[in-house]
């Protein structure tokens, strides 16, 4: 079989009003077969659109020690790490590996039109795994992140034969007891999802397959649904006796 190797960056940030714009940038290697992409899931002022961008030169990131900057035509953006990176192999079979990296799971944005002294937060990170998605031994994911200007949180909750759930606060591997799509549990807290704003909902592989027509050489005849809601909400986090208030980015996929 053709070696494969799916590696992809997650940028975001909310601002105070609750507009967002969330970016993938990420390369697809299937044996002969190369394909780049970027694309930003954006809410401004209640519209929401989705553009994606085939062409590799549109857009690039670089990373310094502290300081993520990404370029999507004439914009740039900056991410400044608050907070210390985590990197994790979240699932590894023989020579099969899925890698987490949490770059920045919490960040101050700047970019250009931006006001300086607005508080504006985000996050980072970089997926990379060598496993087809149709061979995944898990059926769902739930994974989501909770930011304000001191605390962040971040899980992952793994579904099927293979499961696993994590839950990252400040940078910090914490036992996971519970994640839904309406609360997560873990050891000392909880974080309770409210005031939901649905951004994407649907199958994508109906995009991809538009824009990477050579991967109908390789899914299953059978075809394969991939099914994603993501979703903009308020996240109230309590922690012993102090409640935070924060903005979440949540979501669910589920493969099969």
């Amino acid at each position: 079989m053709p070696e494969f190797l799916l590696q992809k960056w997650y940028l975001d940030y909310i601002t105070p009003d609750y507009n967002t714009s969330i970016f993938y940038k990420g390369s697809l290697r299937y044996g002969p077969f190369e394909a780049h992409h970027c694309s930003e899931l954006k809410k401004d002022h209640g519209f929401i659109t989705n553009e994606i961008f085939w062409d590799n030169k549109k857009s690039s990131i670089t990373c310094s020690e502290n300081i993520v900057t990404f370029k999507l035509n004439d914009k740039t953006f900056s991410w400044n790490s608050l907070c210390n990176p985590l990197v994790m192999i979240i699932y590894e079979k023989g020579n099969k590996f899925i890698k987490w990296h949490c770059v920045q799971p919490l960040a101050k944005v700047e970019m250009s039109g931006f006001e300086r002294e607005q508080n504006i937060f985000g996050y980072v990170e970089q997926l990379e795994t060598n496993i087809l998605p149709w061979d995944f031994e898990f059926d769902n994911l739930i994974w989501g992140r909770f930011t304000n200007a001191k605390t962040s949180a971040v899980w992952m909750n793994l579904e099927g034969p293979f499961s696993r759930k994590i839950v990252l606060l400040n940078g910090k591997e914490i036992k996971a007891d519970k994640i839904s799509m309406s609360e997560i549990i873990f050891n000392g807290g909880i974080i309770k999802i409210q005031d939901l704003t649905i951004l994407r909902e649907g199958n994508l592989m109906s995009t991809l397959l538009s824009n990477m027509p050579f991967l109908k050489q390789i899914i299953p005849k059978t075809g394969f649904p991939i099914y994603e809601q993501k979703i903009l909400a308020k996240g109230f986090l309590t922690l012993g006796d102090q409640i935070q208030e924060g903005q979440i980015i949540h979501e669910v996929v589920r493969w099969k």
